[in-house]
């Protein structure tokens, strides 16, 4: 007998949680979903939220900034972000409190002169003296950054474990 574990959609009541297809995001690997989840990160999402990406993947060309507090998970590497600019870092960190856990997250990887702006998450304090701390990073897979899948500058207290960087 071979048991097989599919991966369930979590209960976002009790995570204070956030489908992000409930909020006007496709993933149908076609749409850019800028908008969409900018306004549910920005303005529907409050501090302490998980942000739930369903499998799909969800196009976007600007970077996206996490709120502090924000848990961003997925379904595994069925659950894709994806930079469709070659030129952004596409999860812009300078707060702390931040964990991501369980998707994929792919760039266009084509554009060599621009490979030293471009990470996957970039998690960043404004400086020596104002580092930010609590930063997690787990069963995440990065492809086709530009430059490092992850990045960090002036952090404090991380843990980074099973993750895939290409």
């Amino acid at each position: 007998i071979i048991m097989i574990t599919l991966p369930t959609t979590p209960d976002l009541s009790a995570i204070n949680g956030y489908d992000v297809k409930l909020y006007g995001l496709k993933g149908d690997g076609v749409t850019n979903d800028q908008a969409a989840l900018n306004t549910l990160l920005n303005t529907t999402a409050p501090t302490g939220s998980t942000i739930y990406f369903p499998a799909g993947t969800y196009n976007f060309s600007v970077a996206l900034a996490v709120s502090k507090g924000v848990t961003i998970m997925g379904e595994g590497n069925g659950s894709v972000v994806h930079s469709t600019s070659n030129n952004i870092t596409i999860f812009d960190v300078t707060v702390s409190d931040v964990t991501f856990h369980d998707l994929q997250i792919t760039g266009t990887g084509s554009d060599p002169v621009l490979y030293i702006l471009n990470y996957g998450i970039y998690f960043h304090g404004a400086d020596s003296s104002n580092y930010i701390s609590r930063l997690n990073v787990h069963r995440v897979r990065i492809f086709n950054s530009n430059a490092y899948g992850i990045r960090g500058k002036f952090i404090s207290d991380f843990d980074f474990s099973d993750n895939d960087l290409k």
